[in-house]
């Protein structure tokens, strides 16, 4: 056998061995879905985000902090994120 059927021997194997052992981990028992998200809760979660704004050739920055509320229920949420013409 030539080199080439060697080669190709091996890459078939190699393949076939890949596609089973994927095949075998998305049908394992041990692989269980759990549901995406988190709980609908009440109130806000504030979330703190600093920018940073250099000017051209002064060397000075100036760091502008900005405190954002977001709410924790879904709903909320997602009627927010709505465009405006469509709420």
């Amino acid at each position: 056998m030539t080199v080439a059927g060697w080669i190709t021997i091996g890459l078939v194997t190699i393949t076939v061995l890949g596609v089973v052992a994927i095949i075998r981990h998305h049908t394992s028992p041990h692989r269980t879905r759990t549901p995406r998200g988190t709980e609908p809760g009440h109130g806000d979660t504030l979330v703190y985000a600093k920018e940073r704004t250099a000017f051209f050739g002064s060397g000075n920055e100036d760091a502008a902090g900005r405190v954002v509320r977001v709410t924790r229920d879904p709903q909320h949420y997602a009627r927010a994120m709505m465009p405006g013409n469509r709420k």
